[in-house]
């Protein structure tokens, strides 16, 4: 036999042998290829905040997100736009299923929280019940991507915001305070300050915000009797010792695409710990 017809030979018995590896190994099952396909999927862990100017329907809720949230719920929308790991889409999805419990269904999500596909990417339609939204921070940044493309990690504060229902000009301002956490003592003073973003541009809100206490549970806000100044800036005393979670109501006068405009503030929110 020639050297080559041995190669030959050698090469065609390597051929048949792995062929018959592959045919040693069990096609996958439906359930086992989901569950590989689970593989790929991956989760992170953040706090969500979700409000309309004067009420939050979520509070600080630490939440396990997974990659896969919004394609589980909306399969039929383009996934091109969607971030390989866990997106802000994913975030809003979870957080409504969140709230709504043993309601939130494949078959009533629309009822809850509904989204579109476009030129732009992936778009809000619906959250929380409410029909005007889309403004969303990731640790105090707007996005600069769609809510498809726009991806978070573990430890990220998310925060939604709707519009009011009789809104039209969508003048609303994101605002925060310049702490997320202040540290005082009982009866004693504390100043907190507050700004809001004309997307990118710091403003001082209007003089005369209110400061509120937040419920946790309720999402309801209380007057502590106590507003801003020019500067933006309150004094707040606590009689008692606790931990304690403000927001704060008000106006905001800036400069607009169409000049000048004035709206309400988004709802701020920061803690405040009382040795």
């Amino acid at each position: 036999m020639t050297k080559i017809n041995k190669k030959m030979t050698f090469a065609l018995t390597m051929l048949i042998a792995f062929a018959m590896v592959l045919m040693a190994i069990p096609a996958l099952t439906p359930s086992q290829a989901k569950a590989a396909s689970n593989d790929f999927v991956t989760s992170v862990k953040v706090a969500v905040n979700a409000s309309i100017p004067g009420k939050f329907d979520m509070v600080h809720k630490k939440l396990t997100v997974k990659s896969n949230t919004f394609e589980t719920y909306f399969p039929a929308l383009k996934k091109s736009d969607l971030s390989k790991g866990v997106s802000v889409a994913d975030v809003i999805v979870a957080a409504n299923k969140a709230k709504y419990g043993k309601k939130f269904t494949k078959k009533t999500v629309k009822t809850y929280c509904d989204f579109s596909s476009g030129q732009y990417g992936i778009s809000v339609k619906k959250q929380f019940k409410h029909t005007k939204v889309g403004l969303y921070y990731v640790n105090k940044k707007g996005l600069s991507l769609s809510v498809g493309a726009s991806q978070v990690k573990s430890g990220n504060f998310v925060e939604i915001f709707s519009y009011p229902s009789n809104e039209t000009a969508y003048s609303e301002l994101y605002s925060k305070f310049s702490k997320a956490t202040y540290k005082t003592a009982a009866k004693k003073t504390v100043s907190v300050s507050l700004t809001a973003d004309n997307f990118g541009t710091a403003v001082v809100p209007n003089a005369g915000c209110i400061i509120k206490k937040v419920s946790v549970k309720t999402g309801k806000l209380t007057s502590l009797k106590t507003k801003t100044n020019a500067k933006g800036v309150a004094k707040l005393k606590f009689a008692k010792k606790g931990t304690y979670y403000i927001s704060a109501t008000g106006t905001v006068s800036y400069t607009g695409y169409n000049g000048a405009v004035t709206g309400n503030i988004m709802c701020p929110y920061a803690k405040v710990i009382v040795k």
